[in-house]
């Protein structure tokens, strides 16, 4: 390969002392940032241009404590103007580049983005009346999910009690079949008459259909809530993520619309 005799230093001088200026402006920035951290909220933007800077580069085999660091500055921040039990924490902590989040507790209330400063809510709060047709609908379907298992019993139960009457209705009444079906009806009463384990059989499918009565009340348990609780809870979320929107809306951040660009 033939040598390019024309480069030199010079020709990468201006572009390394652009990166070194860089990475010390963002140094100082993060500096002040430790003292001032409202600068997170309001210049990071500017400051820091983007997940992709230099400054994180330069921390990339400890970038997920970097993002840690970074929120509890901006906690700190954060709590002084905060009246309620809220915290800034890394919304993915195991994942490079990620947003911030204000929880209560486990419960996020609202993302945001430091680098493009807008802010969102991805789940927000049910109307009451939202809460109350759940609630509806929920023991409707129970209800119905429970009502088709006991028929079932019901049915397999009445057959324990009157099996001959139970082969009688099938073919004569149910069917509404006559003299065709003789050998049949003849054939299942023999079976009735000299077959012990169809009883047995008839006892497991009742004894089954008795656990999914159970399973059927379990599941809707873990999924049940107390309408009335479930409401004020949801005006106590309304309450906070009403703060939220105002203290972005104070550092000038706007407001992420289009859903799928929430996490």
């Amino acid at each position: 390969m033939k040598r390019n005799d024309n480069l030199s230093f010079d020709n990468f001088k201006s572009s390394i002392d652009e990166a070194i200026e860089e990475l010390t402006s963002q140094r100082r920035f993060i500096e002040a940032a430790t003292k001032t951290p409202v600068l997170l909220f309001t210049t990071a933007d500017k400051e820091l241009k983007g997940s992709k800077s230099l400054i994180f580069t330069s921390v990339k085999r400890e970038l997920h404590k970097f993002q840690e660091y970074l929120a509890e500055l901006m906690n700190t921040y954060f709590q002084k103007q905060c009246t309620y039990d809220l915290t800034v924490k890394v919304r993915q902590p195991m994942s490079f580049p990620s947003i911030f989040a204000i929880y209560c507790g486990d419960i996020e209330i609202a993302q945001f983005n430091i680098y493009k400063q807008w802010y969102g809510i991805r789940d927000k709060p049910k109307l009451e009346d939202e809460i109350n047709a759940e609630n509806k609908r929920q023991r409707e379907d129970k209800e119905k999910e429970l009502k088709l298992v006991e028929e079932k019993i019901d049915k397999w139960e009445a057959v324990l009690k009157h099996p001959y009457k139970y082969v009688y209705d099938f073919y004569f009444v149910n069917r509404k079949l006559k003299w065709k079906s003789l050998f049949f009806f003849v054939q299942d009463l023999s079976r009735l008459s000299f077959s012990k384990g169809l009883f047995e059989k008839i006892d497991n499918r009742i004894s089954k259909e008795r656990d999914k009565l159970v399973e059927i009340e379990k599941r809707y348990a873990r999924h049940s809530f107390d309408p009335k609780e479930f409401i004020r809870l949801n005006k106590e979320r309304e309450t906070l993520i009403k703060y939220c929107v105002d203290f972005f809306e104070l550092h000038k951040y706007k407001l992420q619309e289009e859903r799928h660009k929430l996490y």
